[in-house]
């Protein structure tokens, strides 16, 4: 979990597992959606050391500490339903860290059901999270702070806005109302400036 020491990542998600009563067992979908520049694998291809459906990872004990630090959304929060386990949903929900300290929601798809996110019970969600994101109420650890939402998908980012979807591209996300928001592209990559004023 990013911006935790390892202890601190470890005790957070015991206690997030704790309060959820979740557990990876035969899920292994983080295995192959994800990727630990500890352990070289094919782009969306099993990790090397996982044994999807008997048993999950074979170096569990020995595992990296990226592996050690990460939990989905799903498995340490019940805002997302068992309809959001990610060997059934076929999306693997994190927060992911960016410079100056921001970060994304982001929803990893598996490639194989290419279209599952744009389902109506994900897409829901999906857009309810991202309102919740941008107007910083989703998180304790990140309140107030506007978290941009994403569709991951064969390298490709999707923004989500409540209303909308849209390539990703560097800009801006202005508030524009109390449930209005709206992305400004940048019209020059390198000189991507506040539109807020």
């Amino acid at each position: 979990m990013d911006g935790l020491n390892a202890a601190e990542a470890e005790q957070a998600i015991a206690q997030g597992r704790a309060k959820t009563g979740r557990s990876c067992a035969g899920c292994s979908m983080c295995c192959r959606l994800l990727t630990a520049p500890e352990i070289p694998k094919l782009k969306n291809g099993w990790c090397q050391h996982c044994r999807p459906g008997h048993g999950g990872c074979g170096i569990y004990l020995n595992r990296p500490q990226v592996c050690r630090d990460y939990a989905c959304v799903w498995l340490v929060n019940d805002q997302l339903g068992d309809e959001w386990r990610p060997d059934k949903s076929r999306i693997v929900v994190d927060f992911v860290p960016l410079a100056n300290n921001n970060r994304i929601l982001r929803f990893s798809v598996d490639p194989r059901c290419p279209n599952r996110w744009e389902e109506p019970r994900y897409l829901g969600k999906i857009r309810e999270l991202a309102l919740r994101c941008l107007k910083g109420e989703l998180v304790s650890h990140l309140a107030g702070q506007m978290v941009l939402t994403v569709i991951s998908l064969n390298d490709r980012w999707t923004i989500i806005l409540p209303h909308r979807e849209l390539p990703y591209a560097p800009g801006n996300i202005v508030r524009l109302g109390e449930n209005h928001f709206e992305f400004y592209p940048a019209v020059d990559a390198g000189k991507v400036t506040s539109l807020e004023e």
